[in-house]
C-alpha cells in the first residue's frame, strides 16, 4: 500500500481498488463517466443502461472494500442515473448522509430542454455511526445569516454549516455559501454571483486535458470536512486529477486510478507541480473573518463607481455593518486611514492614529517583536497577511483582534499601501478561555474521581471518558475516544443485548431521566470485570434524548470477594456435613461391631457343640457369612470416617496397581479395555497397601461401570506434581491439598460424564446412580485419603468421560522406588518462539513436579544456559524457529554444553532432526503432544540419560 501513495496508477479502477488491503483508504470521491456518450479518451461512455449500473455497482463494491470501516465515500453524477446509482451504493453497503446539489454557474447549455446548472453529490458513509465530519473546523463553516444580513448580534459568532444547495459566488474572498432568501434582495440569474463555477475553458484553473474537471474550491470542502491531515484520499476516476491535487495541498495522502495513459502521464506531470500548503485554485483560502456580502442590485453601479474612486470607501459601511473595522496604511506601515469602529476599537482618535502611529505601537509589549518580522514581511513582498493577535487599548486594558491584511501594488510591482480589515474578537476569546477553563475543571474533577465518568452527546455521537475510564480497562486515554457501540462489543456477550436494550429502552422513553446495568466487561489485556454503571439521560421539551452522562465503578474486587466468602461457607458446611457423616458412620460401626462380635461368638460355640451332621450347623454357617459381610460393611464406614485400622509402609504406587489392576478383568466386563500408562521411578508414599488396593479397585470400577455395558476404556495413569497456593481451585467445595510434592493416580474413563451437581455430591454415603450399589466406593476413598493426609479431584464436562485425581503425598525422604534421578527435582529447558506452545508445554511439566525454565529462541536459550547456576537435567528445543533456528542451536549446545541432553522437538517428522558431529539427542518429540505424551517422552528420555551416566 505504502508503495501505491503518491501516484497515479494507470489502469482498471475495479482490478486495483480489489488489489488493495481491505480498509485502507479513509476518504473516496468519485467522479465516473456519467453514461452519456461523453470522450473520454479511453473510456466507453455509452454503455446499456443494465450494464452501466451493473459496472457501476461492480466499481463501488470494490471502493466499499477498499475504505476504512469510519471512511467516507462521495459520488458526483449527472441527473441521468444519479437515483438509480445512489440505490446501488445503499446496495452495497453505504449509507446515505447528504444529497447535495452544486448550483454551478457557466452552465451547459441544451437545444430541448432547460439548461443544466447542477450536479448531484452523495455524501456516503461506510459506517451509520462512526465517520468522520469536521463540523467544529472553521475552515469548514459559513457565517450566520442573522449576522451577515441582518446585523442580528444573536447569530453564533462561529457561523453555521453550509446547506446542502451549494452556491458559492466564483470571486470573492471565501469558499462559504449563503442562501439567496438570506440576501437583501432576491437573486437574479442574469446577474448572480454566488455560484461554484463550473471550471469552464476559458478559466485559469483549467488542466486543459480533460473535458470535466471540479473546481477545486469545492474538493477543498469535501476533503476539509471528511478528512484529516495525513488520511488517504482515493479517486478511482483521476482524469485531470484534481481531487489528488487538492489533497496534496490540504496535506493529505492520496492514491489515484486512470484508465487513459495520456491522461496519466498528464496528471502525474500537474501533482509533479503542486507542493502541500500551495493555495487551491479559484477563490482564496475560506476564512470567517472578513465575509463577504453582496450589494444590492440597484446599487451596483453606484457601488462600483465609488470603488474604483476608492478602493476602501464602498465597502466601509459594508465592514461596518459587520462590526468589522478597515485600516490603510502606507508603504512604511503608518496608517494613513481608519474607520470610526476601529477607533472604538483602540480608543485613539483618527487624528492621532494618522498622525505617524504604526500597529506596532498598539501591539500588546509581549509581541511586538514577534509583528514586527510579520508586518516587515508582509510590507516586502508577501502578499497577505491573517493573524489573531492582542492590542493595547488607550485605557490599558487587552483587546483581541483579528486581522487580514493585503499588500497592494502599481503596474510595476511597487507596494503602494496595505488594506486590511480587523474584527474584534475579544468576547470570542474570552468565550473560548472559559470554556477551556470550565472544561478543564470538569476534567480535573472527572479525573480525581475513583469512578469512571462518560458522557455522549447523542445527536452528535460524540463521546467524553475520563483518565479513570483509560485506566480500567487499561487503555491509552487517547483511545478512549469511540461510540457507545465500541463499549457494548466488550461486553460479555451473555449480557450485551440485555444491557443494549435496556439503554434503548430509557432513552427512547420520554418520562426516563435515569439509567443503570451490572454487567461484566473485558479490559484490553483480556481480564473479565464486574462493572456497576449509573447514569442520568438529558432531554429537551420534546422529551427527546440529548445526552447521557454516567459513572462507571469496577465491583470486581467486591464481587470476588462476595465469590470467596460463599466458596468459604460452603466449604465449612461440607466440612460439618463430611465431618458429621465420618462421625455418626464411625460411631454405628464401633456399636454394630460390638454387635457383630456377640452374634459370631455365640454362633461359632453354638455351632462348635453340634454333631457334624446336625442340619443345624448349615443355617449358623449362613449366620457367619452374614456377619462377616456386615463386619466388612462396619470397615468400609470406618474407612469413610477415617478411622479404619491402618498398617502404613513405604509403598511404590506403580508398582503396587500393576499388582492389582490384572485382578479386576474379570470384574470390569469385557466392554472395557482397561489401560494403565504407570511411570517407573515415582517417590515411595508412606501408606496403607490393602486401603490403597481399596481405592484403587473402586476407583477402577466406578469408571467401568460408567460406561453403562458399552464399548469404552478406562485409562490409569501415575505421576507426580507440585502444588502451590497459587493453583487454581478445581473442587472449590473440598480442602485444598497443602503446598508440596505428590504422587499422583489419575482414572480416566470415556463413559457418560458427571453433571456439576453430581461431582459436588458424589462422595456423599450411600449416594448411588447404580441400581446394584450400595453408595460407599467414593466415599470410603474419600474417608482413606483424608487418613493418609492425601486429596482427590474430579474433572468432567458433564458430557463424556471423568477423570479422578488422587494425590498423595510423596514420602518424607522423597526417595524414588527405582531410579534416583526424580531425588534432586530435574531443571528443563524449553525453547520455542510460539508462546502458547511454550507456555502449555511448561504448565504440564511443573505439575509433574519439574523445575521448569523457558527460553524465545536460541539466542535467548543460550543466554539462559550462561547465566543458570545448576546444569539443566533436560533442554528441549524446538527445530523451527524465526530466530536462530533449533538446528543452529543444537550445534552451539554440543560445543558449549556437550553434558546437557537435548529432546528435539518439531511438527515435522523425526527424520528432519540434524546430527552434530556424531552426537545425537536422547530423544524426539512429535508436535501434537498431550499432557501423557510429554510426560512420558521427558520421564524416558530423562530415565535414558541417567541409564547412560550409571554404565559411565
Amino acid at each position: 500500500m505504502q508503495d501505491k501513495l503518491g501516484t497515479i496508477l494507470n489502469g482498471d479502477c475495479i482490478e486495483g481498488m480489489n488489489s488493495l488491503p481491505a480498509g485502507s483508504v479513509d476518504l473516496i470521491f468519485a467522479d465516473p463517466p456519467f453514461n452519456i456518450g461523453y470522450k473520454y479518451d479511453v473510456y466507453d461512455d455509452q454503455k446499456a443502461a443494465e450494464d452501466y449500473l451493473q459496472w457501476s455497482r461492480d466499481w463501488m463494491q470494490a471502493a466499499h472494500n477498499a475504505l476504512k470501516p469510519d471512511g467516507t465515500f462521495w459520488l458526483a453524477i449527472g441527473d441521468d442515473f444519479a437515483a438509480e446509482l445512489k440505490m446501488k451504493a445503499q446496495e452495497v453497503g453505504f449509507h446515505t448522509r447528504s444529497w447535495v446539489i452544486w448550483y454551478y454557474t457557466f452552465g451547459v447549455n441544451c437545444k430541448n430542454k432547460f439548461t443544466r446548472s447542477h450536479t448531484h453529490l452523495f455524501y456516503f458513509t461506510k459506517d451509520k455511526k462512526q465517520f468522520t465530519f469536521r463540523a467544529a473546523d472553521p475552515t469548514n463553516r459559513v457565517p450566520s445569516a442573522r449576522m451577515l444580513v441582518y446585523n442580528d448580534k444573536r447569530g453564533n459568532p462561529r457561523g453555521r454549516l453550509p446547506d446542502d444547495t451549494w452556491i458559492i459566488p466564483p470571486d470573492v474572498e471565501q469558499t462559504f455559501a449563503l442562501r439567496p432568501q438570506d440576501l437583501e434582495e432576491c437573486y437574479q440569474p442574469d446577474e448572480s454571483d454566488w455560484y461554484f463555477p463550473r471550471v469552464a475553458g476559458t478559466f485559469k484553473e483549467r488542466a486543459g486535458f480533460h473535458g470535466c474537471q471540479m473546481p477545486e474550491q469545492l474538493l477543498g470542502r469535501i476533503i476539509r470536512t471528511c478528512s484529516s491531515e495525513g488520511e488517504v484520499v482515493m479517486d478511482p476516476f483521476s482524469g485531470s486529477a484534481s481531487t489528488l491535487v487538492v489533497a496534496k495541498k490540504l496535506g493529505r495522502k492520496f492514491l489515484g486510478f486512470e484508465l487513459s495513459p495520456e491522461y496519466t502521464r498528464l496528471g502525474t506531470e500537474r501533482l509533479a507541480d503542486t507542493a502541500v500548503g500551495d493555495r487551491l485554485d479559484g477563490a482564496p483560502e475560506p476564512t470567517m473573518s472578513a465575509p463577504q456580502t453582496w450589494p444590492k442590485k440597484k446599487k451596483k453601479k453606484q457601488q462600483l463607481a465609488k470603488s474604483e474612486e476608492s478602493p476602501t470607501a464602498a465597502s466601509t459601511d459594508v465592514f461596518d455593518c459587520l462590526n468589522i473595522a478597515t485600516v490603510r496604511l502606507d508603504p512604511q506601515g503608518r496608517f494613513t486611514q481608519v474607520s470610526d469602529l476601529y477607533c472604538q476599537m483602540t480608543g485613539y482618535s483618527p487624528q492621532e492614529l494618522t498622525g505617524g502611529m504604526t500597529p506596532l505601537d498598539l501591539d500588546h509589549p509581549d509581541d511586538v517583536q514577534v509583528n514586527a518580522h510579520r508586518l516587515q514581511g508582509l510590507l516586502s513582498g508577501k502578499g497577505t497577511s491573517k493573524v489573531d493577535k492582542r492590542i493595547l487599548h488607550k485605557d490599558g486594558r487587552t483587546v483581541w483582534v483579528r486581522v487580514s491584511a493585503n499588500r497592494i501594488t502599481d503596474s510595476d510591482g511597487n507596494p503602494v499601501e496595505i488594506v486590511g480589515v480587523v474584527e474584534d474578537i475579544t468576547a470570542a476569546r474570552e468565550a473560548e478561555e472559559k470554556l477551556r477553563r470550565s472544561e478543564e475543571r470538569f476534567r480535573l474533577v472527572a479525573n480525581a474521581a475513583g469512578d469512571a465518568i462518560w458522557e455522549i452527546d447523542l445527536p452528535n455521537q460524540q463521546v467524553f471518558r475520563n483518565d479513570v475510564y483509560a485506566r480500567m480497562l487499561g487503555i491509552r486515554p487517547e483511545e478512549t475516544a469511540g461510540s457507545w457501540d465500541w463499549r457494548l462489543t466488550n461486553i460479555n456477550e451473555d449480557e450485551r443485548d440485555r444491557v443494549g436494550e435496556s439503554l434503548k429502552v430509557a432513552l427512547d422513553d420520554p418520562e426516563t431521566s435515569h439509567w443503570a446495568a451490572d454487567y461484566h466487561m473485558r479490559s484490553a489485556a483480556g481480564e473479565i470485570l464486574f462493572i456497576q454503571d449509573r447514569a442520568f439521560i438529558s432531554r429537551d421539551e420534546e422529551g427527546n434524548a440529548l445526552r447521557i452522562i454516567g459513572t462507571m465503578r469496577d465491583m470486581t474486587e467486591i464481587e470476588n470477594a462476595q465469590k470467596e466468602r460463599e466458596q468459604l461457607i460452603r466449604r465449612v458446611q461440607e466440612a460439618q456435613q463430611l465431618e458429621s457423616l465420618g462421625i455418626l458412620a464411625g460411631g454405628i460401626a464401633h456399636d454394630f461391631n460390638n454387635i457383630l462380635t456377640t452374634i459370631l461368638s455365640n454362633t461359632s460355640y453354638v455351632r462348635s457343640d453340634l454333631p457334624k451332621d446336625s442340619p443345624h450347623r448349615e443355617l449358623l454357617s449362613d449366620v457367619e457369612i452374614a456377619s462377616a459381610r456386615a463386619a466388612d460393611l462396619c470397615q468400609q464406614m470406618l474407612k469413610y470416617a477415617g478411622q479404619g485400622r491402618q498398617q502404613k509402609t513405604q509403598l511404590d504406587l506403580s508398582s503396587e496397581i500393576s499388582k492389582v489392576a490384572p485382578l479386576l478383568s474379570g470384574t470390569i466386563g469385557t466392554n472395557t479395555r482397561l489401560r494403565l500408562n504407570l511411570h517407573p521411578g515415582l517417590p515411595l508414599i508412606e501408606a496403607d497397601t490393602s486401603q490403597i488396593d481399596q481405592v484403587i479397585i473402586n476407583l477402577i470400577i466406578n469408571a467401568a461401570e460408567s460406561l453403562n455395558q458399552e464399548q469404552g476404556e478406562v485409562v490409569v495413569t501415575t505421576g507426580q506434581s507440585h502444588v502451590s497456593a497459587s493453583d487454581p481451585d478445581i473442587n472449590d467445595w473440598l480442602p485444598r491439598p497443602e503446598p508440596g510434592f505428590y504422587v499422583t493416580l489419575d482414572v480416566r474413563d470415556t463413559g457418560c460424564g458427571m453433571t456439576p451437581e453430581l461431582i459436588q455430591n458424589a462422595f456423599d454415603p450411600f449416594l448411588t446412580t447404580r441400581l446394584t450399589g450400595r453408595g460407599l466406593g467414593l466415599s470410603s476413598v474419600h474417608g482413606i485419603l483424608r487418613s493418609h493426609s492425601g486429596s482427590i479431584q474430579i474433572q468432567s464436562d458433564g458430557r463424556s468421560g471423568t477423570t479422578f485425581r488422587v494425590l498423595l503425598p510423596a514420602g518424607a525422604d522423597g526417595s524414588p522406588s527405582g531410579t534416583d534421578y526424580v531425588s534432586d527435582t530435574p531443571a528443563i529447558l524449553i525453547v520455542d518462539d510460539e508462546p502458547k506452545v511454550r507456555s502449555a508445554a511448561a504448565r504440564i511439566l511443573e505439575r509433574a513436579g519439574f523445575d521448569v525454565h523457558t527460553a524465545v529462541d536460541g539466542m535467548d536459550c543460550l543466554a539462559v544456559l550462561r547465566s543458570h547456576e545448576k546444569p539443566f537435567s533436560l533442554l528441549i528445543l524446538d527445530l523451527i524457529m524465526s530466530q536462530m533456528d533449533g538446528t543452529r542451536t543444537f550445534e552451539q549446545i554440543r560445543d558449549d554444553y556437550p553434558d546437557i541432553p537435548v529432546l528435539l522437538m518439531s511438527g515435522h517428522h523425526e527424520s528432519s532432526a540434524p546430527e552434530s558431529n556424531g552426537h545425537q539427542p536422547v530423544g524426539f518429540l512429535q508436535k501434537p503432544f498431550d499432557t501423557e505424551k510429554l510426560t512420558d517422552v521427558v520421564t524416558r528420555a530423562l530415565e535414558t540419560q541417567h541409564s547412560t551416566e550409571e554404565r559411565i
